[in-house]
């Protein structure tokens, strides 16, 4: 039983941090594009449940007279599974480098590099539901 509510209180949170997450993916097709300057690229390690690399990238630009600061790339993770990747990735943006970002116009604090659904949210996206199911089949067949 308890871990019935366990896998519905689990599955819950990750669909709706997951549902929020694609909705401000979806809206960020439609924000403004912005010129912006790379100011800190960097590849750092992870050594949480999976040992991973991911990329602490950060930008300023101006929106509005006002001069702001970002670091989302894009809606999803950005994490590599191999260090070659994340550097690979990373050279794409070396510090001092020009780079379009896309601002929210309500909210010029919130920026993005890539806009829309980044492909790594459609897995937490398929394996939530699953899992609020198997939670709800426990405690139904308890």
């Amino acid at each position: 039983m308890i871990l019935g509510w366990f896998l519905l209180a689990v599955g819950s949170v990750t669909l709706l941090l997951t549902l929020y997450t694609l909705a401000w993916a979806v809206q960020s097709r439609s924000w403004s594009k912005v010129p912006a300057e790379v100011f800190q690229t960097a590849v750092r390690r992870d050594y949480g449940p999976l040992i991973c690399s991911y990329l602490a990238l950060r930008y300023r630009y101006t929106w509005n007279g006002c001069c702001w600061e970002g670091d989302r790339i894009r809606f999803g993770s950005r994490t590599f599974m191999r260090e070659a990747e994340a550097r690979e990735f990373a050279s794409r943006f070396p510090v001092g480098s020009s780079v379009e970002v896309f601002c929210d116009p309500r909210n010029p604090k919130r920026s993005v590099i890539y806009p829309g659904v980044a492909d790594d949210l459609q897995v937490p996206l398929a394996v939530a539901p699953l899992v609020l199911l198997a939670g709800a089949g426990l405690l139904w067949w308890r």
